[in-house]
């Protein structure tokens, strides 16, 4: 184990050296190979790195890792209240990625959470994991970033969400 733990280190560390995209994609699907054996040291990072692109690199590959990351989801979460709008939207799209285990934790932080953008994310990845699970309130939340954005991501985001809204009401 600590022999892999290891082995992912040094992969997260090319990808911080490294300036080239192919080599950078390269070590991601390297780390995300590694599967739940990287799920540690991932989790980790996420908790206790300073290094904001170290931590953004391993919320994309538990994304990456999907479905058996969920033990993850909860330091996802934590990232969608952070300042950093990259590191939002990474951990926002590995919540969708992971699907739907991270359902019962994005309903909690849409009913805990006073943070507009946190707010805002969970709802998008909500939208995008399963549609039927919205509620009024949170369709409220995706309209009101709609119309009210500066952010082109955020406005595309949102009638993303909203369409797949649409989508499945007309099912």
């Amino acid at each position: 184990m600590e022999n892999n733990h290891d082995l992912v280190k040094a992969e997260m560390n090319h990808l911080l050296q490294s300036s080239n995209q192919a080599d950078s994609l390269r070590a991601i699907q390297a780390i995300g190979s590694k599967g739940e054996q990287a799920l540690p040291i991932l989790r980790e990072t996420i908790k206790n790195s300073q290094d904001l692109s170290l931590k953004t690199i391993a919320v994309v590959v538990l994304g990456e890792i999907g479905e058996a990351a969920a033990v993850a989801v909860p330091d996802l979460i934590q990232e969608l209240s952070r300042s950093n709008e990259e590191l939002k939207m990474a951990a926002s799209l590995s919540l969708v990625r992971i699907g739907k285990g991270s359902i019962p934790y994005l309903k909690e932080i849409l009913l805990t959470d006073k943070h507009e953008e946190a707010l805002f994310w969970a709802s998008w990845a909500l939208a995008m994991i399963d549609a039927h699970e919205i509620s009024k309130e949170t369709i409220s939340i995706l309209i009101q970033r709609r119309d009210h954005t500066n952010n082109p991501i955020e406005k595309l985001a949102s009638e993303e969400a909203l369409a797949k809204v649409i989508g499945k009401s007309i099912e």
